[in-house]
């Protein structure tokens, strides 16, 4: 009984995860193509900003700017899209993709 009743939370908070997923998923589509790579390349993928600047012949600081840049554009489209309900809001878009 108890591992139907946990199944069952699990499917219920599994829905919600992918359907936000989704939605962070298109608002990252809607970024620059530099922004995109960049924060895909470091926030999903992991990698660090010195093989990011490798990997993309440029700078390493070119690569910390876009990243940052990226986040506050993507945190921006996340309020405009009701995602988020405030800037600064406490949110881990990246848990939202795993």
């Amino acid at each position: 009984m108890r591992a139907e009743k946990r199944a069952k939370k699990q499917a219920e908070e599994t829905v919600p995860s992918l359907m936000l997923a989704r939605q962070v998923v298109e608002c990252i589509r809607l970024l620059p193509v530099g922004y995109r790579t960049v924060l895909n390349l470091y926030a999903i993928e992991g990698y660090s900003h010195k093989e990011i600047a490798d990997m993309l012949d440029i700078e390493e600081s070119t690569s910390r700017s876009q990243y940052t840049r990226a986040k506050t554009m993507l945190e921006s489209i996340l309020v405009k899209k009701r995602i988020l309900e405030k800037p600064g809001e406490a949110f881990t878009w990246t848990a939202a993709l795993k």
